[in-house]
């Protein structure tokens, strides 16, 4: 039985300045089970929504251990698409067909934005042949500014008037917010 690929990430709602993880789980299938033959390919691919920087990326087994260096990873600037391309050796090794759930795990930081609030969507691609590419759920996250408000009222000391009987002053302001 084939199971889809999930993506989860690591906050429903952030600010600018504050990282989100996307991980993206994929089951490996077992070999003479629920795989009869090696993947012709393995790539997952992400494509970052605006207001993201893309930080790092890795790829670990089902145990954990970090096996990026056994495939290719890119990000494209332009397009803002993260790709992870198995290496052949690994994906051909029929020992990695073991049920394992493979993790791709994406860091990106939230950078400023212009509107108050903003809601940000992402799903990703694992392909494992030519004509095959399964789509994992989307997950989504909103983006909220943080207002920062200062306020300052200063009286200069020639109005200041000590002992008469004025007690202290006492100030109104009226804050709106757009």
């Amino acid at each position: 039985m084939f199971t889809p690929p999930t993506k989860a990430v690591s906050k429903s709602i952030a600010k600018p300045g504050e990282t989100l993880t996307y991980t993206i789980s994929h089951t490996m299938g077992t070999f003479y089970k629920t795989a009869m033959t090696v993947y012709g390919k393995l790539v997952f691919t992400d494509v970052l929504p605006e207001h993201l920087i893309y930080k790092s990326a890795k790829l670990t087994n089902g145990s954990g251990t970090n096996i990026t260096s056994q495939g290719t990873l890119s990000y494209d600037e332009s397009t803002r698409k993260l790709t992870f391309t198995m290496g052949d050796a690994w994906r051909t090794n029929t020992v990695n067909y073991n049920g394992q759930v493979l993790k791709f795990t994406v860091t990106a930081a939230v950078e400023d934005f212009e509107e108050n609030i903003v809601t940000i969507k992402n799903k990703a691609n694992v392909s494992y042949e030519n004509n095959m590419t399964v789509t994992t759920n989307e997950v989504t996250t909103t983006l909220v500014k943080v207002p920062e408000i200062r306020i300052v009222k200063k009286i200069p000391d020639s109005d200041v008037q000590v002992g008469n009987g004025h007690g202290n002053p006492t100030f109104i302001f009226k804050i709106k917010w757009k």
